[in-house]
């Protein structure tokens, strides 16, 4: 019966892993999402050869799925404040069929695919972990940032941020320090140069992490 609701609902699998990358996770919120565009995967090669899939119904559903989940109040999940979504739902969501919806569940969570599991307390604090930081925030959260911007102020920074600033700075350094190995023996200037700006990056390093002891209790 379209419109049942599934006991616990459904989740994109490793979501965080495939379709996060570093510009949606300093997004608060998006109107797109990141889709891996490999074709060899087992999964992929399965569901183009299941017969149910044959008109390419079974990856446009999960395509919708993806776009509805990169909406969610925890991207990901296939629920929102009122609990796991129907395939009335999303039906109502994208303008698809409900049936199109139902279908798809079983098809794509099946141990030879999966790329659809059941939503678990485990897995949903999972994916509450990695979202925490990207400030995905309430309505007066949002409405405060845009008069913040419209205002001038300093918009507010959310732990996530620092963690890609951090995360940078520590690969930059790493490259800089071999590249200096490296040059110890050969062009002096460029080993000053070099040294010079690991050291600044080091200050850096420093205050932003400083900055996350500081927003220790939001992370």
């Amino acid at each position: 019966m379209f419109g049942k609701k599934e006991h616990t609902g459904w989740a994109i699998r490793n979501w965080w892993l495939h379709f996060e990358i570093a510009q949606s996770r300093r997004a608060r919120y998006t109107a797109w999402f990141a889709c891996p565009n490999k074709h060899d995967g087992k999964g992929w090669r399965r569901l183009a050869r299941h017969e149910a899939n044959q008109d390419g119904s079974i990856l446009c559903a999960f395509y919708l799925m993806c776009e509805i989940a990169s909406k969610m109040p925890v991207r990901g999940l296939l629920a929102d404040e009122d609990g796991p979504l129907t395939s009335l739902d999303m039906s109502d969501a994208t303008g698809y069929a409900a049936g199109m919806f139902e279908t798809a569940f079983p098809i794509l969570s099946a141990p030879q695919i999966l790329w659809l599991e059941h939503i678990t307390p485990a897995l949903r604090a999972d994916y509450e972990r990695e979202q925490s930081g990207l400030g995905v925030c309430s309505t007066t959260d949002k409405q405060t940032d845009k008069q913040a911007d419209r205002g001038g102020r300093p918009a507010r920074v959310y732990p996530r941020d620092l963690l890609i600033v951090k995360s940078n700075i520590e690969q930059e350094r790493t490259e800089l320090f071999e590249k200096r190995s490296f040059q110890h023996t050969g062009n002096r200037t460029k080993y000053s140069a070099d040294w010079s700006k690991w050291q600044q990056l080091g200050q850096e390093l420093k205050r932003v992490q400083e900055k996350l002891t500081n927003m220790s209790g939001l992370l």
